[in-house]
């Protein structure tokens, strides 16, 4: 019996308001969805309003997507290389062409034994490339100044393009893990600010222990999520490892969450157990493989009237009204094998 003519689903994350609390999450290679790939990923999402991670992983460059969608909201994905010159240069870029924010992947030391990979010989096209681990080496010179002072010398493009050459060869989900980063500890996250103004958002948070030191080490946002259950078997889901994360962080910083989200109740039962915003990875690139761009913009249309009714259902016309009170949690679970 409340009046629910009325209902504000909109969020604010990081200054920018969104017209639901659902943001794309990043998707590596998105060309071998659609001819559009990352471009028409973003130009979707920014002709709904939201946001776009992109991965570091990118079958687009960075500043054609900026490009090609001038009013997107963007952020982008970023795994540490063990060439701290190649780290660099991707964060640059991602300033130089507007991005709004620095999310670092902190799950992935070593890539996971994705079994289904191999035995589909999961493998990168020849016709593309993964385009954020291009550098331009026109220059004449021994080296190229950054801004910051540090140096891209030409040893760093050769590793650079060992990298490439190792991600695109027959075995794509070996080739992943060469040239990132097995000695990452919290130290990164100030050592990433040394480096950039814009806000790092810790992707990969499971337990509440390491939700407390990314709060005090510096970061600005976590994102609870298992890399879509491909990185450990057996790992919790994100629903389940939420509630205590978001209680430790205690609203010091947002908590968003990815993983699972198919509909509008999803996005409000991840709300109702504290996370501030979620990510949709699936369901964005089945959107793109199905209708591009238009896909995409269908894709949150349909969670943005599930997730309004949800709220109108459960007497809710603001976000913020929703709670763990909204919510019944199993305490125990029934195999379905």
């Amino acid at each position: 019996m409340r009046d629910v003519s009325q209902v504000d689903t909109s969020v604010e994350v990081f200054g920018h308001n969104l017209p639901i609390p659902v943001g794309i999450a990043p998707v590596a290679m998105q060309k071998m969805a659609h001819l559009s790939g990352e471009i028409g990923m973003a130009k979707g999402a920014s002709s709904f309003g939201t946001l776009m991670i992109v991965s570091s992983f990118s079958t687009s460059n960075l500043e054609d997507i900026a490009r090609e969608n001038p009013d997107a909201f963007l952020m982008f994905q970023l795994y540490i290389r063990n060439d701290i010159d190649l780290t660099k240069n991707m964060i640059k870029c991602a300033e130089k062409n507007g991005f709004k924010g620095i999310v670092l992947t902190v799950d992935t030391p070593q890539v996971g034994k994705r079994v289904s990979d191999k035995k589909n010989n999961f493998q990168l096209p020849k016709s593309l490339k993964i385009e954020t681990l291009e550098i331009d080496d026109d220059s004449d010179s021994d080296s190229d100044e950054s801004d910051d002072g540090s140096t891209i010398t030409n040893i760093s493009i050769e590793t650079i393009r060992s990298d490439i050459h190792e991600i695109t060869k027959e075995n794509l989900t070996d080739g992943l893990s060469h040239g990132m980063s097995t000695n990452l500890t919290w130290d990164v996250i100030k050592e990433l600010k040394k480096m950039t103004s814009l806000p790092i958002i810790i992707k990969g948070i499971l337990t509440e222990e390491d939700a407390e030191l990314a709060v005090q080490n510096g970061a600005d946002a976590i994102i609870v999520s298992n890399h879509g259950g491909r990185q450990l078997d057996t790992v919790c889901t994100t629903l389940e490892a939420l509630p205590e994360i978001a209680r430790v962080v205690n609203k010091r910083i947002p908590v968003y969450v990815d993983g699972g989200i198919r509909r509008g109740s999803d996005v409000f039962k991840a709300i109702a157990l504290g996370a501030d915003c979620v990510f949709v990875g699936r369901p964005a690139i089945w959107a793109l493989n199905a209708m591009g761009a238009d896909g995409v913009k269908k894709m949150l249309d349909i969670l943005t009237e599930e997730f309004r009714l949800t709220m109108a259902l459960a007497g809710c016309t603001r976000v913020e009204q929703i709670t763990s009170r909204h919510i019944q949690h199993k305490k125990a679970y029934i195999s379905k094998l």
